[in-house]
C-alpha cells in the first residue's frame, strides 16, 4: 500500500476537462401537496414531474460515478501501466495496471448504466407507457430496453427523440458490446487464453490471448462519453421544447 497514491490534484485536472457529461437534466424539486392542493397539476401531472425529479437524482449519482471511474483510469494508465515483462518487475507499474484495469472495467460499466436510466426517463417523460422492468406474471407488457423504446418511439411518433436515441446507440456500440462481453461472457478486456474444440472434436485450438487493446479501450471510453455528453444535450433541448421547466446544468 505504501506504493500507491490516489491521483494528485495536477493529475486529476489532466484528464478533468475530457468528461463532458452533463451530470443531470434538472427536473426541479415540487412540492406535491401544494401541487395536488392547489389543482394546478392533475394527479397525474404530479406523479410524472416527481418521480422525473427522483430519476434525475439518480442520474446525478451515476453521471458523478461515471467521471470518477474514468478520470481514475486516465491517471493510472497515463502514469505507465505493466505491459512488457520488464514493465512486470516494477512495482509501480504493476498497481497502475491493477488500478486501471478496475477503473476502465467500471467506467465501461457506468456508460451503459447511465445509458439505461436516460432511456427510463425518456419513456417516463414522453410518456411512452412501458413498464419499468421485466414482470414475468405479464409478459405481454413491454417494458425499457433500447429495442421496445425505440419502436415505441416510432409507433408514437416523435422521430426526432429516436432519431437521437439512434445516433447514441451508434456511437456506443463498441462500449455496449464490451460492457455486454463483461456481464454476459468472457470479458473483451481480459486476455482470452482458452482453448477451444471443433464441433467434430477432433481438432483442438490454443487461444491466442486476444482482447482489445489498452490504447483502444481508452480510445473508446472517450468516444462513448461525448456521445453520452451530446445525447443528453440534445435531450435536454427536446425536453424544454416540450414544455418541462428545467434547472440550470451542472457541469
Amino acid at each position: 500500500m505504501s506504493s500507491y497514491s490516489y491521483p494528485t490534484k495536477e493529475e486529476w485536472g489532466k484528464f478533468v476537462d475530457e468528461t463532458p457529461v452533463v451530470s443531470s437534466f434538472g427536473f426541479p424539486w415540487v412540492s406535491e401537496i401544494d401541487l395536488l392542493m392547489n389543482k394546478k397539476k392533475t394527479i397525474a401531472e404530479v406523479n410524472q414531474i416527481q418521480n422525473l425529479h427522483e430519476w434525475d437524482c439518480l442520474l446525478n449519482k451515476k453521471t458523478w460515478n461515471l467521471r470518477q471511474s474514468f478520470i481514475n483510469a486516465m491517471v493510472n494508465f497515463d502514469r505507465g501501466v505493466a505491459l512488457t515483462s520488464c514493465d512486470y518487475k516494477r512495482e509501480s507499474k504493476i498497481i497502475n495496471l491493477l488500478q486501471y484495469e478496475l477503473y476502465s472495467e467500471m467506467t465501461f460499466y457506468y456508460l451503459i448504466s447511465t445509458r439505461d436510466l436516460i432511456l427510463q426517463i425518456i419513456n417516463l417523460a414522453w410518456e411512452l407507457c412501458l413498464a419499468e422492468n421485466s414482470d414475468k406474471s405479464n409478459r405481454e407488457n413491454p417494458f425499457v430496453t433500447m429495442n421496445n423504446l425505440k419502436k415505441r418511439l416510432k409507433e408514437y411518433d416523435y422521430y426526432n427523440i429516436y432519431s437521437i436515441v439512434i445516433d447514441m446507440e451508434t456511437e456506443m456500440k463498441e462500449a455496449n458490446t464490451i460492457r455486454n462481453s463483461m456481464v454476459h461472457s468472457f470479458s473483451m478486456l481480459d486476455s482470452d487464453r482458452r482453448s477451444s474444440v471443433s464441433n467434430d472434436g477432433s481438432t483442438y485450438s490454443a487461444g491466442t490471448g486476444h482482447m482489445v487493446r489498452f490504447e483502444e479501450q481508452v480510445r473508446i471510453m472517450r468516444k462513448s462519453l461525448n456521445a453520452m455528453s451530446n445525447f443528453m444535450q440534445s435531450l435536454r433541448l427536446e425536453l424544454i421544447n416540450k414544455g418541462f421547466h428545467l434547472e440550470s446544468m451542472i457541469d
